[in-house]
């Protein structure tokens, strides 16, 4: 549970971890609520994918492959697969439906709640996401991935979902669950820091101690060799190097022990994501 993990992050340097519910101020100084006791708000472009006079009902999918508002409840439940806390909505008028879509997120559910780091100094927040990689059968006969991302308990934007493409591989998993971190944030919008967090040595010094290094060596090994899942790599690379004001104003990645109990959550939605369909628009 999230109350479990939170308590199980240990403090580091000024910074100490705490959990958010969108409706539940943290316990804070009250000069410190007075700043940021919610969640920040998150705007989502509103898509209209089908015309038809306001009869309803309509489907709202705030947290998705594809949001926007459905006539459709199949196409809807569709463009939400993959993330298990996020179910579309039904409303029974276009205007209300857009009314939620424009909404906070401090409108969710009471019970999901936010993971992040507060500096006691500066009353700085961080946001946390967690990603993992998971592979049945890697380096064996027919191995298949999956991946998962979580950003707290009943967070509307966990994913669970598989490993796309040919190669199936432990490593490519785990590239692709910081990917789909960097995707999520993105499409939420917000100008927030935050860290990634990933039981991979591999996939965390790819994205931050050897990136650089790499792009300046043509993406050479030090022995000269071709570096592998540089598709992976340079997709990672356009998110961050996207204007700090739309991914986030600082994107940081550490490395975590796996089965450690930070990343027990995360690990369970790879897992799952193994057996999870293909998303296809």
């Amino acid at each position: 549970m999230c109350g479990e993990l939170v308590c199980a992050l240990k403090k580091s340097s000024n910074l100490s971890s705490r959990s958010l519910s969108p409706t539940t101020s943290p316990h804070l100084t009250t000069s410190t609520m007075s700043k940021t006791a919610f969640m920040p708000s998150v705007s989502v472009t509103t898509q209209t994918h089908t015309a038809q006079a306001d009869n309803g009902p309509y489907y709202a999918v705030r947290v998705g492959h594809k949001p926007g508002i459905y006539t459709s409840y199949n196409a809807a439940l569709h463009a939400a697969e993959n993330y298990p806390c996020s179910q579309p909505k039904k409303f029974d008028t276009r205007a209300k439906a857009e009314d939620y879509m424009e909404e906070s997120f401090t409108c969710a559910p009471e019970h999901w709640t936010s993971v992040l780091l507060i500096d006691d100094e500066t009353d700085a927040y961080t946001w946390l996401a967690y990603t993992d990689g998971a592979c049945e059968n890697n380096g064996g006969h027919r191995p298949k991935g999956g991946i998962g991302v979580y950003f707290g308990e009943l967070h509307p934007c966990n994913y669970s979902g598989p490993l796309v493409g040919d190669v199936q591989t432990n490593q490519r998993a785990e590239l692709s669950a910081i990917l789909k971190a960097l995707e999520i944030i993105d499409n939420r919008g917000e100008n927030l820091n935050w860290q990634i967090r990933s039981d991979s040595q591999y996939a965390v010094n790819c994205c931050s101690q050897w990136l650089e290094g790499w792009k300046k060596n043509g993406f050479k090994t030090g022995k000269g060799k071709e570096v592998e899942n540089q598709d992976l790599i340079l997709a990672i690379d356009e998110y961050l190097q996207k204007p700090r004001t739309r991914i986030g104003t600082r994107i940081t990645f550490k490395h975590i022990p796996g089965h450690a109990g930070e990343n027990e959550e995360v690990d369970a939605l790879a897992k799952q994501g193994i057996t999870e369909s293909v998303w296809k628009p």
